[in-house]
């Protein structure tokens, strides 16, 4: 509030504040806020009009427990493999909350390659999570923790994805079936850590291989 706004004199609420009262109880003075907000912080005054005048000063201090700045803060993200990542949380609170950074799986994070040294932490403190060369060891849900010692501190949960080249290998394989020659293929792709595989022709499976060569 401010500090040179007359709230009351005597029991009459001057201030058009319907959450300002006074009572008075053999001699002690009271005022009453219902509702604290913000705003109600700061110094209050109360003074006896004698000669010479009397008065007494206090603090008001309202603490507020954090939130997430939602227009400032990063939702789930997509991002491809090499390049570099910036998650935000951003929160509000009174004191000011501090934000840190972790896996939710509880693994270290490894935040890539800075100043020639590489860096790994299990939390990460600070608004930012900087990691300078995604893979997708990366891949997973992050959990930013907002805090300021007021109850309750609260978290937002952040899924990373990361896109990868497929990655082909292929294989020939030269069989002697019978005095003849069979030639088949079997294809791997590596996709979202599946493996999937094309199995050869049935006609070929009592075939002995006598030979392989890989093909990249």
């Amino acid at each position: 509030m401010n500090t040179h706004t007359l709230l009351a004199v005597h029991k009459h609420v001057l201030t058009r504040d319907k959450r300002i009262r006074v009572t008075n109880n053999n001699h002690q003075w009271k005022l009453h806020i219902s509702e604290v907000q913000e705003k109600d912080r700061g110094f209050y005054m109360c003074q006896i009009n004698t000669d010479p005048m009397i008065s007494q000063t206090g603090y008001l201090d309202v603490t507020v427990p954090p939130t997430f700045i939602d227009t400032s803060t990063s939702s789930d993200t997509v991002v491809e493999e090499r390049s570099k990542l910036s998650l935000r949380c951003e929160a509000s609170g009174y004191p000011k909350p501090s934000v840190s950074w972790r896996r939710e799986d509880k693994k270290v994070i490894n935040l890539g390659l800075f100043r020639g040294r590489v860096y790994s932490e299990l939390k990460v403190e600070g608004e930012y999570l900087n990691i300078s060369q995604v893979s997708r060891e990366h891949m997973t849900a992050y959990l930013c923790i907002a805090s300021n010692g007021v109850p309750p501190a609260v978290s937002k949960r952040i899924v990373l994805q990361v896109n990868w080249e497929m990655l082909e290998e292929f294989y020939t394989y030269l069989l002697r079936c019978n005095s003849r020659n069979f030639i088949f293929h079997e294809k791997k792709h590596s996709i979202n850590n599946m493996y999937l595989s094309e199995e050869p022709p049935t006609e070929l499976t009592m075939c002995t291989a006598v030979a392989v060569e890989s093909l990249d």
